[in-house]
């Protein structure tokens, strides 16, 4: 992060949208918004969501963060977003980023986790069935 101040190393969290809201920390947002479907996409990308401590602490919790671009790895990012105070200032994601998926034929190692919640009255066998066939086409 070389923006508000002297470079600093942050830990960077990678969400697809809804992952914040589904998680429940950090919402509602003190300021602004979460990832919205389009920002998945590579080359829409470069917005940034500010966990509260970070905004507080680097930024001295000025409001018109919103909308400004900070610069990650030198490139600009605009930030979207500032998390609520709370347990999501506990872990060790101090911003996060869209999660993009790279281009097919690139062959590089990836891995991705992957969490979800059960839609009311589904059991885990039944979605342990779905995750199933789903794994096997």
């Amino acid at each position: 992060l070389a923006s508000g101040g002297t470079p600093l190393q942050v830990d960077t969290g990678v969400a697809a949208p809804g992952f914040l809201p589904m998680l429940g920390f950090g919402h509602p947002l003190t300021i602004g918004r979460v990832f919205t479907a389009d920002e998945g996409t590579p080359g829409r990308d470069q917005v940034v969501i500010l966990s509260h401590s970070l905004w507080q602490e680097r930024f001295g919790g000025d409001r018109g963060i919103l909308g400004r671009a900070i610069r990650l790895d030198g490139k600009p990012y605009e930030v979207v977003g500032v998390l609520g105070a709370g347990p999501g200032d506990n872990i060790q994601h101090r911003l996060w980023v869209p999660l993009t998926f790279p281009d097919p034929q690139d062959r590089g190692s990836r891995f991705l986790y992957v969490l979800g919640r059960l839609k009311g009255g589904v059991t885990v066998e039944q979605a342990n069935a779905n995750l199933a066939a789903i794994a096997t086409e």
